[in-house]
């Protein structure tokens, strides 16, 4: 687990964390959310392994707008 201070520096490694299959947690403007990346198998159960749900609970989801 590693810690980063400030956004420019965690950004990449956020990212690198994602694609790798890795759990984030990230903060918002009122409690911490944790981040897998949405085409990852490996990372949900990694997320359903780490918050003890079982396979059929659902997770919110959440991506940019695309440009249309």
């Amino acid at each position: 687990m590693k810690y980063l201070h400030g956004f420019q520096e965690a950004l990449p490694q956020v990212k690198d964390c994602l694609l790798d299959g890795g759990v984030a947690l990230l903060p918002t403007d009122t409690v911490y959310g944790l981040a897998v990346h949405p085409t990852r198998p490996d990372a949900a159960a990694r997320l359903f392994a780490m918050k003890r749900r079982p396979r059929v609970a659902i997770f919110r989801s959440w991506s940019p707008p695309q440009p249309t």
